[in-house]
C-alpha cells in the first residue's frame, strides 16, 4: 500500500489504513487532511461528501447536495449533474483516452469532482512548480494515467512477469477492462439471512473445446459447491449459503470485462495441470464429464488456497486435508473429494465480519494473498 509518495521539492503527501487495506487518512499540503470514515470523507474535520448508489452527496457552505453521476461501462464518471428548479444542470463532463487521462475540450463545465477515470479517486501531485499529474487510487495499488502505469509493482509479479510488474490492463485497455481485480460476489441479505454467492465464468476454447463443456463444468461446480450450506455468525446468527455460477463459452465480439463476478478461463483438450491465476484468469484442462478440475479451481475463484504439497511431484495432501477438495479434484483412490464446512467458513469469513451487504472476493483479501505474503 502507498504510505508516503515524495513530490516536487520537499513536498510529501501521507497515507494511513486499517488492517484489511481500507484508507483511513490522506495527509497533504503541509498538513491539511482528509479523514475517510466509511462511505463519509471530512476534510480538515468539515463534511466534504458521502457516496450513494446514484453518485455523491456534497456538502455546501451551509448545507448539503446530490450530485448524480453519469458513467460509462467501466464505471469512469463523464457528466456530474445536479437537479435544480429549472431541471438537470451539468456541474462536469468528461471524455477519456483509452488508458485514462482526460481529453481536454473547451467549453466542457469543470467541478470539483475527484471520482473520475474508472470512478477512482484522483488525486493530483506536484510534480514541477506549479505543475501536477493525477493520480487514481486503485485500492491495493495507485494508477498514473498520464505515464499509463501503476506507482507500485504487481504484489504477485512473480507469476505475472512477462506483462511487467507495472502495467495497467495488459497493455490493452481497449479489450480488456479491470476495475480493480475482482472475482466473485456476496450478497448478504440480513432480513432473509441468506448469503448468495455469484460469479460468471467466460470459457476461452482451444481446438476440441465445445459448449457441452462450459456445460458439465458448470454442473461439477454446482454439485460440489452448493448442498445447502450455512454459515454462523460469532453471536450464532445463522445464514444460508446459495450459489449462482453461470459458465459458458465467451461469444468472439464480446469484450473482456472484469467486472467484479467475470472470470475469464483458456481451457484446452490436453492433460496438463489446471491453474487459475489472480483467482480471476487460468487454463483448465477440458477434462471429462466425471473428472474435471472445475470445481477444485472455482475454490481458487473464491479466494481459497490449494491443500497439498507444492514441493511434491504427487500433490501430497496436507495433514488433515485428506478428503478436501482444495486437495485436488481426487484422491488416491480416483474418488471425488468434498466440499467442506471449512471451506465455507474461509472464503465468507471476510465479508460476513466487514458488515456490508455486498462483498467483493478479490486476490488482496483472499487466502491465496495471505499465504503468498507469509
Amino acid at each position: 500500500m502507498l504510505t508516503r509518495l515524495f513530490c516536487w521539492g520537499d513536498y510529501a503527501e501521507y497515507y494511513d489504513y486499517l488492517a484489511d487495506g481500507t484508507k483511513v487518512r490522506h495527509a497533504y499540503q503541509d498538513g491539511q487532511e482528509r479523514i475517510y470514515a466509511g462511505s463519509l470523507v471530512y476534510d480538515q474535520g468539515v463534511f466534504e461528501s458521502a457516496a450513494f448508489g446514484g453518485g455523491r452527496i456534497v456538502g455546501t457552505y451551509d448545507d448539503s447536495e446530490a450530485h448524480y453521476f453519469l458513467t460509462d461501462h467501466i464505471g469512469s464518471t463523464r457528466v456530474v449533474a445536479k437537479v435544480t428548479t429549472a431541471g438537470r444542470d451539468d456541474l462536469d463532463r468528461k471524455d477519456y483516452y483509452p488508458f485514462g487521462k482526460a481529453w481536454t475540450q473547451s467549453g466542457m463545465p469543470i467541478s470539483e469532482n475527484r471520482y473520475t477515470f474508472s470512478g477512482k479517486e484522483q488525486v493530483d501531485v506536484a510534480i514541477e512548480d506549479g505543475i501536477t499529474t493525477p493520480i487514481h487510487d486503485f485500492g491495493a495499488r495507485y494508477y498514473d494515467s498520464d505515464g499509463v502505469l501503476f506507482f507500485q509493482q504487481d504484489p504477485l509479479m512473480e507469476k505475472y512477469y512477462s506483462i511487467g510488474q507495472y502495467n495497467y490492463c495488459m497493455g490493452n485497455p481497449i479489450v480488456f477492462v479491470d476495475h480493480d481485480g475482482r472475482d466473485a460476489k456476496v450478497a448478504i441479505d440480513h432480513n432473509s439471512r441468506t448469503v448468495t454467492v455469484t460469479a460468471n465464468i467466460f470459457i476461452l476454447p482451444k481446438r476440441g473445446v465445445g459448449t457441452n463443456v462450459a456445460q458439465y463444468m458448470q454442473s461439477s461446480i454446482v454439485n460440489a459447491w452448493d448442498k445447502g450450506w450455512t454459515y454462523t455468525t460469532e453471536d450464532g446468527t445463522q445464514y444460508a449459503v446459495k450459489f449462482n455460477v453461470n459458465v459458458r463459452i465467451k461469444g468472439y465480439k464480446e469484450t473482456i470485462d472484469f467486472n467484479g463476478i467475470n472470470n475469464y478461463i483458456t481451457v484446452v483438450d490436453e492433460e496438463i495441470t489446471s491453474e487459475t491465476k489472480n483467482a480471476k484468469t487460468g487454463i483448465w484442462a477440458k477434462g471429462t464429464p466425471d473428472n474435471n478440475s472445475a470445481a477444485h479451481e472455482f475454490g481458487h475463484i473464491l479466494g481459497l488456497d490449494d491443500k497439498y504439497n507444492r514441493d511434491s511431484n504427487d500433490h501430497e495432501p496436507l495433514p488433515g486435508w485428506e478428503t478436501n477438495l482444495m486437495a485436488g479434484s481426487l484422491d488416491e483412490n480416483k474418488k471425488p473429494r468434498q466440499v467442506e464446512q471449512r471451506n465455507i467458513d474461509m472464503f465468507l469469513e471476510n465479508a460476513m465480519k466487514s458488515g456490508a451487504t455486498v462483498y467483493y472476493i478479490d486476490i488482496y483479501n483472499s487466502e491465496m494473498y495471505k499465504n503468498e505474503k507469509q
